[in-house]
């Protein structure tokens, strides 16, 4: 069963950086341009810093609903962002900060509100691990998914394909922007390191329903399990 859009309509709301921007995300556009992949000097990441957050102020910057209409929701912005092109393959530093808000305005529900964080980079990560927008979308079909609350202190809901491919997982505020502040870094590492074992992220996303409130931050991401060689042992790695 797939989110039905047919009393949607869909309106463009922000196309460039500037006061849509997070402050983090504002840090990292005034950084050193990022290098071109083969000007880089190495392929290690640099140090990034993270605010240690409390457990208890994550859980509730998690999404307090997370229903069958949360999840139709999701996948109707994914099916907008999915089916965008782009003029080129260059990017320019502008692209790691730059995010796309749309409205979907839909009867009788609340307007929708949307938001792509630095789409074209996304999509060049995409291509670069072999991923086609139409093959996510196809992967993330409603019938094709299982939904669950993590087990963890962060109180995250996770969305799995059931061909086993893609997760999807709520994030919180800083979790997102400390993302999309690596990301200029992050991009030049998996260039230079292909094989690595760091999660490939596909996609980071914001959606929120005006008039009801509530925030829904998201990120799209590869499932390790997805091997066509028989698991023997699984672990569970931890950090504190």
């Amino acid at each position: 069963m797939s989110p039905s859009t047919s009393s949607a309509s869909v309106s463009s709301t922000t196309g460039t950086t500037g006061a849509s921007v997070p402050q983090t995300v504002k840090r990292a556009a005034s950084k050193p341009e990022p290098l071109p992949v083969d000007d880089a000097s190495d392929g290690r990441l640099p140090a990034v810093s993270a605010t240690p957050s409390d457990p208890q102020l994550a859980h509730r910057d998690q999404p307090k609903i997370f229903d069958e209409n949360t999840v139709r929701d999701i996948l109707c912005g994914l099916s907008i962002t999915c089916n965008r092109t782009f003029n080129d393959d260059l990017l320019v530093p502008a692209d790691y900060s730059y995010s796309y808000q749309f409205k979907v305005r839909r009867v009788p529900q609340q307007l929708l509100k949307f938001k792509d964080f630095a789409p074209k980079v996304f999509q060049q990560i995409r291509q670069f691990w072999g991923v086609d927008n139409s093959e996510l979308l196809h992967s993330f079909g409603y019938d094709n998914l299982d939904a669950i609350r993590g087990e963890g202190k962060s109180g995250a809901f996770f969305i799995f394909t059931r061909d086993k491919r893609f997760i999807l997982k709520t994030a919180t505020g800083p979790e997102r922007d400390f993302l999309w502040e690596m990301l200029p870094y992050y991009f030049l590492y998996i260039r230079k390191n292909p094989n690595t074992l760091l999660p490939r992220f596909y996609g980071v996303y914001s959606m929120k329903h005006e008039g009801i409130g509530g925030m829904v931050r998201f990120v799209v991401m590869n499932n390790v399990f997805a091997t066509p060689s028989p698991l023997n042992e699984v672990y569970d790695l931890k950090g504190s």
